[in-house]
């Protein structure tokens, strides 16, 4: 009897067992953190980092990697064994070059707007009867 009821008592809980994560987010060369990191596991549960680039996952599916990734930094995919409960990300910052644009106006369109008004002061002095 105790056997069937330590079964019943025991098989809900392994049915229902969360998988969790913790760990910190931090730039490889000035060892700060990264805050609001985006971290996703393989099986799409996902959370941001902190303000002190720490992170929580607690999901009912198990994962075995997680994609770290931060705007201006290369994106880390990281293997997750099962005894793994905290972790330690440095990520890389991710350099591009982007090419020159020249952006001119012929003028500014605004003076076109006040040179109608204007030429027209006489027309719309004549619209308004107040």
């Amino acid at each position: 009897m105790k056997k069937r009821f330590l079964f019943i008592f025991l098989f809900p809980l392994l049915i229902f067992s969360q998988n969790q994560i913790q760990g910190i987010v931090i730039d490889n060369t000035t060892k700060k953190p990264l805050p609001f990191a985006s971290i996703i596991t393989n099986t799409n549960a996902g959370t941001l980092s902190d303000v002190d680039g720490k992170f929580f996952i607690k999901t009912t599916s198990s994962f075995n990697e997680i994609t770290v990734s931060y705007i201006g930094y290369k994106k880390v995919n990281i293997p997750i064994s099962n005894n793994t409960n905290y972790i330690k990300i440095e990520l890389n910052s991710s350099t591009e070059s982007l090419n020159e644009i020249i952006i001119t106006a012929k003028e500014n369109p605004a003076i076109q707007i006040i040179r109608s008004t204007i030429q027209n002061k006489k027309v719309n002095n004549g619209i308004c009867n107040w």
